[in-house]
Order: structure tokens, then C-alpha cells, then sequence
């Protein structure tokens, strides 16, 4: 048997031929690897990236190994880190789900719907919330949260005022309706559509309405044929009318 040195100059590569058979046998180049003394399995996937054929993985081929195998071990530590936030939102759902049901059955232990109202079982009074704008204040006023100088202010939408035939015809701005009480009990009310001041002696006051006109001088009702269809007229002599005005 003899041995023979490449021509290339590697010292570490050496063929050998035998005499006998005529095999020709080279050993791996420094920095590669023999499929062949590799168990199948390690050879099918080695194989894939023996670019060249020649049953060795080379220098360079070894670099697609490793860039392969860090390209999946990323995509493991992101499959990993998808799962991780999954099981995240899905504990936080849990815990929400829990939550919410907790809350609903505390709020069912002390209270209970009467009449459509929410009102606590001790006691029977309704449940109260507080305005996210309006708070009471120490006075009793109710003011803006932050700011206990802004208090909210009330006012009526309508004034009553008795009315009489002195008034001026400022006095009757904004009359929208009238009433009339009668001696018996009965209370008669009209819409007011206009009036009209007469400078008679007494003066009077005319008031028109969709139903007729009654006429006072001064603070009694002398003339009262609108509400002849809704009450005993004789109910009305002499009375007072009250005027609703709008505030």
C-alpha cells in the first residue's frame, strides 16, 4: 500500500491505493464533514446542503447549517413569546369575567328591585349614585366637582300672580294661562291668547281665550261666559282669577 500526498499542498488530505483492489480512498479536507461516517439520519438532513455533491459539508455550506438552525430557534422563541401573550389576554379575560360576576353578585346580596327601583334590602331606600359633574356641597348647595364656587342655580318655569284690571300691560307680558276657583270647589283653567287693558271707569281687563273672553274689574270676575260648559257660572261671580305667567 502507499501513500500519496495531494498535489494541492494540504498536508492533512492523503489518498491511499492498494494494490490488491484498486480502491482509491481520500480523507475528509480539514473543515468539513464526511456524510458517510454520519448515521442516516444525520446524513438526510446534512445532504440538503452538500451543494456540490461531493459527500462532504464544507466551510461554506456549514455557514447555511448554522443560519438555518438560528432561523428556527428564532422562530421557536417566537412561537414561544405568541404563546406566552395568549395565555396573557387569556388569563386577563378570566380574571375580568370573574370580576364583573363578583361584582353583580355582591350588588344582588344588599340590594333588590321594588317597583322598578333599585333600593337596599336593610332599609328599603333607593340605591344612590354620585353625578360625575355635580357634587353637594357643605352648605347644602349643589356645585361642580372642582370648583365648589360654581353652584347650580334653579329657577321655576312658571309664576303665579293674581291678576287685576290696575296692572299695566308690562305687568301681563308673558301670561299664558289663566285659573278660576269657584266658590264650590271648582277650578277652571283657559289658555290665554291675548288680553286687552280698557280704560273704562273701573278699568277693566279683558282676557281672550279659545273659549270666550273674561273680563275682571279690578281684582273680581265679572263676566264669565267662557266657562259657561265647564261649571255653574254663578260658582264665578265675584271671584279672583290667578295668572300663570311664564318665568
Amino acid at each position: 500500500m502507499s501513500t500519496f500526498t495531494k498535489p494541492d499542498g494540504e498536508p492533512t488530505v492523503t489518498a491511499t491505493l492498494s494494490d490488491e483492489d484498486g480502491v482509491y480512498e481520500v480523507s475528509p479536507r480539514y473543515g468539513s464533514v464526511n456524510l458517510k461516517g454520519l448515521s442516516m439520519e444525520a446524513q438526510e438532513v446534512l445532504s440538503k446542503f452538500d451543494r456540490n455533491g461531493d459527500g462532504e459539508v464544507d466551510e461554506s455550506e456549514l455557514e447555511g447549517v448554522v443560519d438555518v438552525l438560528v432561523k428556527e430557534q428564532f422562530k421557536g422563541r417566537m412561537f414561544l413569546c405568541g404563546i406566552q401573550v395568549v395565555v396573557l389576554a387569556l388569563v386577563l379575560l378570566l380574571a375580568s369575567i370573574f370580576g364583573l360576576a363578583w361584582a353583580v353578585v355582591s350588588i344582588n346580596k344588599c340590594t333588590s328591585i321594588r317597583s322598578r327601583v333599585l333600593v337596599r334590602k336593610e332599609t328599603t331606600d333607593p340605591v344612590q349614585v354620585a353625578n360625575s359633574d355635580f357634587t353637594l356641597g357643605p352648605t347644602g348647595a349643589i356645585t361642580a366637582r372642582g370648583n365648589p364656587r360654581a353652584v347650580l342655580g334653579t329657577s321655576t318655569l312658571y309664576v303665579n300672580r293674581p291678576l287685576n284690571a290696575n296692572m299695566t300691560t308690562s305687568d301681563l307680558t308673558g301670561l299664558v294661562r289663566v285659573r278660576v276657583s269657584g266658590t264650590k270647589g271648582a277650578d277652571v283653567g283657559f289658555r290665554v291668547t291675548g288680553f286687552s287693558l280698557q280704560a273704562a271707569n273701573p278699568p277693566q281687563l279683558r282676557i281672550n281665550t279659545p273659549a270666550g273672553i273674561l273680563v275682571l274689574v279690578g281684582n273680581q270676575l265679572v263676566s264669565y261666559g267662557a266657562a259657561q260648559d265647564l261649571v255653574d257660572t254663578n260658582e264665578l261671580a265675584g271671584q279672583g282669577v290667578t295668572g300663570i305667567f311664564a318665568a
